[in-house]
């Protein structure tokens, strides 16, 4: 008999300004340590993917958004066969129409923040596997994939 685990929804912030993306250097979070990043985290009970999306920007970044400025990106399904590790869903969402600048408003977690070009995202090897991932499925024009979690 199989063992079934329901997988974790996560939303993923790609804020966009003059073709580059806001980051965040890991640290302190158990997972990536020193890579970068972009805005995430789980959803909680009872909660809609973009109000997830909306409170992590806030708590991460003190950028506001309304969820009619948030578009799909992309969606991400990472499966994993470690034992004690859950699936995933990563649901990445885009905002390019934002008010202020973004900053480091988690700085136990973030090391640093920076704006990457697509080139950069795609070329460098301290960005997280899943958003390199992601950049690389977008551009092939798909809007799913899949990843075999490490």
């Amino acid at each position: 008999m199989s063992h079934y685990q329901l997988p974790r929804l996560c939303a993923v912030i790609l804020l966009e300004r003059n073709d580059k993306y806001f980051f965040i250097r890991r640290q302190n979070t158990r997972y990536k340590e020193g890579f970068f990043s972009l805005p995430a985290g789980h959803a909680d009970e009872g909660e809609f993917l973009k109000e997830t999306a909306l409170r992590e920007t806030k708590e991460e970044t003190g950028i506001e958004i309304s969820s009619d400025k948030l578009e799909l990106f992309y969606v991400l399904h990472r499966a994993t066969h470690q034992s004690g590790q859950y699936p995933y869903v990563d649901i990445f969402f885009r905002a390019s129409n934002f008010d202020g600048e973004p900053t480091n408003a988690e700085p136990e977690k973030c090391s640093e923040t920076a704006w990457l070009s697509q080139e950069e995202i795609l070329t460098r090897k301290d960005v997280v596997p899943t958003i390199k991932k992601a950049f690389e499925g977008k551009l092939s024009g798909e809007l799913y994939g899949e990843l075999e979690d490490e």
